[in-house]
């Protein structure tokens, strides 16, 4: 199966895939022609411009500046990690609809960013993951719970197409994030 054809299977909203492939496109053909890869040496050599990431993408210290490259992001297949960076906020994700860990790990892990109080994914349709959690914040600022508690598509589980069976959830430090946000309810 190709990246284009996963890319229907995980946009529809019908269908639950409980296991994706590990990989795609690791050729260089036309299949794979407009899919950006992470850099091996300094995100300062990507382009700005990618829609569609094929790997896991890993933010830390010194990458602050350099998050711009996922300001046009669409799809990600692989995991996304922000650590210990000094960023403040992360509002660089609006364009972000999919995201598909090819890993046994959560989807987006965010960890050990102590200033950072501010994070959204706005356009989120949908996410896949191998585990229950597919966003997992942990040892961040005490005041980013709040921000992710007030933003349903963050902090709301996401649930099969019936909204019957819960399929992943975003742990905060530990604590599911729904049950968090019934609590300060």
């Amino acid at each position: 199966m190709d990246i284009y054809e996963m890319r229907n299977f995980i946009a529809n909203d019908n269908l639950y895939m409980k296991n994706v492939g590990e990989k795609f496109c690791d050729d260089k053909g036309m299949l794979c022609s407009g899919i950006c890869k992470p850099p091996n040496g300094t995100w300062k050599q990507m382009h700005t411009d990618c829609q569609i990431f094929n790997g896991s993408l890993t933010f830390t210290a010194g990458d602050e500046n350099e998050v711009k490259v996922l300001r046009s992001v669409i799809w990600i297949f692989g995991q996304l990690r922000i650590i210990n960076t000094n960023l403040t906020k992360v509002d660089f994700l609006e364009d972000l609809r999919y995201i598909t860990s090819l890993e046994t790990s959560e989807a987006i892990l965010v960890e050990n960013n102590v200033d950072l109080v501010e994070f959204s994914i706005p356009n989120l349709k949908r996410v896949h993951t191998n585990q229950k959690t597919w966003l997992n914040l942990r040892e961040n600022h005490k005041n980013l719970a709040k921000s992710v508690i007030n933003q349903p598509n963050l902090c709301l589980p996401y649930a099969d197409f019936n909204g019957e069976t819960e399929l992943h959830v975003t742990e905060i430090d530990g604590e599911n994030c729904g049950e968090l946000n019934n609590e300060l309810s």
